[in-house]
């Protein structure tokens, strides 16, 4: 995860690793979950969301997925979401969020 204000200085970078093997929707979806939680309990303000994830973005604007092991994750996000009610969640192409895409590919690699 990435933290930024709105001028793009990087309040907080992490990256942690998660044993096994893991779908990548699945870890776009806990890596989110972890920084909205992290973020409620800084009592930070959120304004935008981004992820690289289109289908993930989806999920959480239409609040529902097929897959039910990420519905759970969509339905924790929404909720830390309603936390923040003046953020809003995008798709940012991989090539506009080439930091935190760096951040994951380290992850693995602890």
């Amino acid at each position: 995860m990435i933290v930024q204000t709105h001028n793009h200085e990087t309040i907080k970078a992490l990256a942690t690793p998660w044993k096994g093997i893991h779908q990548p929707l699945i870890m776009e979806a806990h890596s989110l979950q972890y920084a909205l939680k992290w973020c409620q309990e800084q009592s930070l303000l959120i304004h935008q969301i981004e992820s690289d994830c289109k289908t993930l973005v989806d999920a959480i604007i239409c609040d529902y997925s097929k897959n039910l092991h990420l519905q759970e994750f969509i339905t924790q996000i929404n909720s830390f979401l309603s936390s923040f009610p003046q953020a809003s969640v995008s798709y940012a192409p991989r090539k506009a969020n080439d930091a935190a895409h760096h951040l994951a590919k380290h992850a693995r690699l602890i």
